[in-house]
């Protein structure tokens, strides 16, 4: 098994601030991993089924940074770049939520146009059907673009475009949602 961070892990992302950052995936079980950020670092192994959870200190807003995770002994290592460090919200729920900006044309025609927000991103979460909760999701973070922002949840985007205004730090939601299912 080789070194692999869970899906939020990736280029673009965004952490909660001011909070210790949980950073998980999967090393050799045994394996030392050491997790670094800003000069700051924290050191855990990798359990019998090679699962890691590490927990950096907090930080303040801000960024971009890069995070750096790597097998000690190995020296195998991933790089997250473009890393922001501020809200981070999760948004759920069913058709109300799951409605894009797009299906909502021409009425965010301007919000469209205008979505010029490097510091607001986005994680869509892949729909996959399942009896019980997943370890792993598909989806990529997108900052918010007039390009991506068509595919963003219309009532999210509403939200981390008036939070990131009036507190003046990077969002990152996390978009969760399918109409008519359970969350």
């Amino acid at each position: 098994m080789s070194l692999r961070l869970a899906s939020p892990f990736q280029d673009h992302a965004v952490l909660q601030r001011d909070q210790m950052l949980p950073v998980w995936g999967w090393a050799p079980p045994g394996a030392r991993v050491r997790a670094t950020l800003d000069g700051r670092s924290a050191v855990g192994l990798g359990n019998e089924a090679g699962e890691f959870l590490l927990r950096l200190p907090t930080f303040a807003a801000g960024g971009p940074h890069v995070l750096v995770v790597e097998v000690v002994e190995t020296g195998e290592r991933v790089e997250i770049r473009d890393l922001l460090i501020g809200e981070v919200w999760l948004a759920s729920g069913q058709s109300n939520m799951n409605w894009t900006l797009d299906q909502c044309r021409p009425l965010t025609d301007a919000d469209i146009a205008s979505a010029d927000f490097p510091d607001i991103r986005f994680f869509n979460v892949a729909r996959r059907a399942s009896l019980g909760p997943h370890r792993e999701v598909a989806g990529r973070w997108q900052a918010a673009t007039p390009v991506a922002a068509p595919e963003f949840s219309a009532v999210a985007f509403a939200f981390a475009r008036r939070l990131h205004r009036e507190l003046g730090v990077p969002v990152g939601v996390l978009s969760a949602s399918w109409g008519g299912t359970f969350i």
